[in-house]
């Protein structure tokens, strides 16, 4: 086992609080082996319980491609315990060789699945959880790094101490929180909405991820205008890319887009339903340990100096009356050509958050 590998796995169990006693629910694929395992033994040692829950990506795609409608709304009593019980979760990502296509599952598998699982895990939303990412030799490739540097990249935007950098970003939480309007000025961008009476969410409001630093709201469903261009390519959970996106909005939905490739993957994803085409969530990245960008939102939407909306789900939590089976974060990189407006006051310039 790595010394990095047995530090992060420490940090994740910090992060909530691992104590004596508690039961802890561990779910994740078989292709983060050594992550889990070490995670099982140091929460043994705490004189914690884990549960481990780990599948390999084949199996979700066998289960919501081949199982019926009716199967697909049963909740098993296995889950139930699980979802009811545990003190603490954690959920692991890898990005194994095996990619689930969720094009080649009938949508109305997809969409019965999620409000089985979403009407029964409630509960999960009110105790610690914490997501981590864990560092894959495909990811590497699809960075454009050799393994040796994707790990170093990995493990420096892992290590942020990230209560210091939501600390120093009250200011922006605050400002969010008061703030009525939110302007997005880029190349080929000039993007308006309202955020009155929305809250910010930071920290770990809803849950913590590894890699993170974001703080993010649900904007007014109907009031985001204007235009907005995408420099780098954007995917959705395994899709193939989409590249030069412009997507042009009018009273909170997409009224036309187009991209140089991947236009009809675009088009499929926003007509799963009609929330796909409003955004769900604008969002501003504070991590400063993640230098570039990767292809990769789970590093891209944490970049200090960037920007992100996600088209689909917003969050109820905090206002968000958005209701979609997607939740998709695009990424805009204004650290060279860029600016931010809350209420007519510029807050980020070029990179620069001005507090």
């Amino acid at each position: 086992m790595s010394t990095r590998m047995i530090e992060y796995a420490r940090a994740i169990l910090n992060i909530i609080n691992i104590g004596k006693g508690e039961n802890v629910w561990i779910y994740g694929p078989m292709g983060a082996k050594e992550l889990l395992l070490e995670l099982q033994r140091q929460i043994i040692k705490r004189g914690a319980f884990a549960d481990m829950d780990v599948y390999f990506e084949e199996s979700i795609f066998t289960f919501l491609h081949d199982s019926s409608v009716e199967q697909l709304k049963v909740f098993s009593n296995i889950e139930k315990v699980r979802t009811d019980t545990c003190d603490k979760h954690i959920i692991v990502w890898c990005n194994d060789e095996y990619v689930v296509d969720f094009s080649k599952i009938p949508r109305g598998n997809l969409k019965t699945r999620k409000a089985t699982t979403g009407t029964h895990r409630k509960r999960l939303d009110s105790i610690p959880t914490v997501g981590a990412g864990f560092p894959t030799k495909k990811d590497a490739k699809e960075c454009g790094m050799n393994w040796e540097r994707y790990q170093d990249f990995f493990f420096n935007t892992v290590k942020i101490d990230l209560k210091a950098v939501y600390d120093k970003f009250r200011w922006l939480e605050r400002k969010i929180n008061r703030g009525k309007e939110v302007r997005i000025l880029g190349t080929n961008t000039d993007l308006i909405m309202s955020i009155e009476g929305r809250k910010c969410i930071s920290d770990n409001t809803i849950m913590w991820n590894l890699p993170d630093g974001e703080l993010f709201t649900s904007p007014v469903e109907d009031s985001v205008d204007g235009y907005i261009y995408f420099e780098h390519e954007q995917t959705y959970e395994g899709s193939s890319p989409v590249k030069d996106l412009h997507i042009e909005f009018r009273k909170g939905r997409i009224i036309k887009f187009k991209a140089s490739e991947g236009k009809e993957t675009f088009e499929r994803i926003i007509d799963t339903d009609e929330g796909a085409r409003r955004v769900g969530e604008v969002g501003f990245g504070i991590n400063p340990g993640i230098p570039e960008i990767t292809g990769n939102d789970l590093f891209d939407e944490k970049i200090l100096g960037t920007v992100h909306i996600a088209l689909g789900r917003g969050f109820e939590e905090i206002g968000g009356t958005n209701k979609s089976d997607i939740h998709w974060d695009l990424v805009k990189d204004i650290r060279k050509d860029g600016k931010v407006y809350i209420d007519d006051k510029v807050v980020l310039k070029n990179g620069k958050w001005i507090g």
